[in-house]
């Protein structure tokens, strides 16, 4: 049982609390990993979102819109978002591999070199720098097996899923699942944190074996 629990996404925001004088006592690492596929599509089709408000005043963007994730991008990629050419988006976005990124303590927005050197750092890190690993697409199981294993001073709360934000349904998202040439592409691009998310699932698995989940 793991008495603490601070949230800590990156050694940045680390550096951050040290600066501050902020007491990090033990320190615990979990870690949400989702498909790596499934995170590039959930990222391109919530800036793609924005795509609808491009011109419509600032003061009439519903709060939830993500326009300055659109409008960040360079005019050549807020049109590729917008016109749905995902090839040229997925050749040119630097967010890829988030987390080996992390792992790493490469910046989200800077480029990750996807060598057999770097994967293996990340791969090592995650190994043997995270104390628990959760997965996106069971997210319902993954808290029990979070409050059985974090020993929290406040009861666990678990969130409503129905209340969570959610992209509005995007007709090309389902034609981009059905292209095995474009998901093998995404997969290769993201060849590091395929890696990753393979070790997260059989992790997970020996974990809910531990918390006897299964």
């Amino acid at each position: 049982m793991l008495p603490k629990i601070r949230v800590l996404f990156s050694n940045e925001q680390r550096q951050r609390m040290v600066k501050k004088d902020l007491p990090l006592g033990k320190m615990y690492t979990f870690m949400l990993v989702r498909d790596p596929v499934e995170q590039f599509f959930s990222l391109f089709f919530f800036i793609r979102w924005a795509c609808k408000f491009v011109d419509t005043p600032p003061n009439k963007i519903p709060i939830l819109v993500p326009i300055n994730w659109l409008t960040i991008l360079t005019p050549r990629m807020q049109d590729a978002v917008c016109d749905g050419d995902v090839e040229y988006y997925l050749q040119h976005t630097t967010t890829l591999n988030p987390y080996s990124k992390i792992l790493t303590g490469v910046g989200y927005h800077n480029v990750f070199e996807r060598d057999v050197r770097t994967c293996h750092n990340a791969k090592m890190h995650f190994m043997t720098g995270v104390d628990l690993v959760l997965l996106n697409d069971d997210l319902q199981t993954g808290l029990e097996l979070f409050s059985k294993t974090f020993v929290a001073r406040s009861r666990l709360v678990t969130p409503s899923f129905d209340d969570a934000r959610r992209t509005p349904v995007d007709e090309l998202r389902e034609r981009f699942r059905a292209n095995a040439t474009l998901i093998d592409a995404i997969a290769s691009a993201n060849h590091c944190d395929t890696q990753i998310f393979e070790l997260a699932k059989k992790r997970y698995h020996t974990q809910l074996q531990e918390a006897s989940l299964l």
